[in-house]
């Protein structure tokens, strides 16, 4: 009689029920797996979803990867900060903020970007300041008590309405530095107004030049400015001569070509037969010589 009794599976038989479930089938463990290895349909299946899982895994690695290029060499701030006292920092913190949530720039990436906006003092400082975490509103309150306290506005204040152009100071120099502390200190003065009042600090003679003048703009202020400064300075050296060295006299002395001032001359009314020296000149004689001819004009005491 045949034995009734089933057969036993072997280690290569795959029921039906099994082969309309891959997907619950897991991978293989070992190379000795000849279960899962020996069924080519099963193998396909689980390689494709493999592959799939890594191409998506790659696409998203590159995506992050543009990302992080896109925003590093993109765009950075067209503005920066110094230090210097011409340069406002609210209007830098307000322009830094605006600029941050334009451009969605998380809490972390922050100080790097400030970082690059400062310049020279300012830069120097926050590489003082800077700590891992800092926070928007912590630097905000740190930048201000260093660059705009009380203190430096009351010096910033009265070198605005106190402190006169200094000789050799240019033109240009001088009133854009008073024009920027007028925005940084005083917005809201008239333009007119602070015209008239840099027009007060400028160089005494200018300034009496300039009396009455009415300046259309701060452009118009500086080019008349300038143009007169640059006549007084080629008038104060006449056909561009320089002075004469040390304090001597600054001709000869008209009696006898001598370096001396002419009051000092010998030749002047006898005094060289006091000094034993005669004249160098050979137009001057003795005294009771020369009796018929004129008496040579006496110089005058600035001479």
């Amino acid at each position: 009689t045949l034995d009734q009794t089933p057969a036993p599976h072997s280690s290569t038989h795959v029921s039906g029920a099994d082969r309309h479930e891959p997907s619950t089938i897991p991978p293989p463990t070992s190379t000795n797996d000849t279960t899962f290895t020996n069924d080519p349909a099963r193998a396909a299946i689980w390689q494709n979803t493999t592959n799939v899982a890594m191409l998506e895994a790659l696409a998203e690695l590159t995506r992050q990867v543009s990302a992080l290029r896109t925003i590093d060499v993109r765009e950075e701030p067209d503005f920066e900060f110094s230090g210097n006292p011409a340069e406002d920092p609210e209007e830098y913190l307000r322009a830094l903020e605006d600029w941050f949530h334009q451009k969605r720039i998380p809490a972390a990436r922050q100080p790097m970007i400030i970082r690059r906006t400062l310049t020279k003092e300012a830069y120097n400082w926050f590489e003082e300041v800077n700590t891992p975490g800092l926070e928007w509103e912590t630097f905000r309150r740190q930048f201000l008590a260093r660059f705009n306290s009380i203190a430096i506005r009351s010096v910033l204040l009265k070198q605005l309405y106190g402190q006169p152009q200094r000789p050799g100071e240019t033109a240009y120099v001088f009133i854009t530095a008073k024009w920027s502390l007028f925005k940084r200190l005083a917005p809201a003065t008239p333009d007119q107004e602070r015209l008239e009042i840099i027009r007060v600090l400028l160089l005494p003679q200018t300034r009496a030049i300039t009396r009455g003048t009415k300046f259309q703009s701060v452009q118009h202020m500086m080019e008349i400015v300038a143009e007169i400064q640059r006549d007084l300075a080629e008038g104060s050296s006449p056909r561009g001569n320089p002075p004469p060295p040390g304090n001597g006299p600054p001709s000869p002395c008209r009696f006898c070509q001598g370096r001396h001032y002419h009051r000092d001359c010998p030749a002047r009314q006898g005094n060289w037969e006091r000094a034993g020296t005669p004249p160098q000149s050979s137009s001057f004689r003795p005294r009771d010589e020369r009796r018929e001819q004129p008496s040579p004009p006496t110089p005058s005491r600035y001479q």
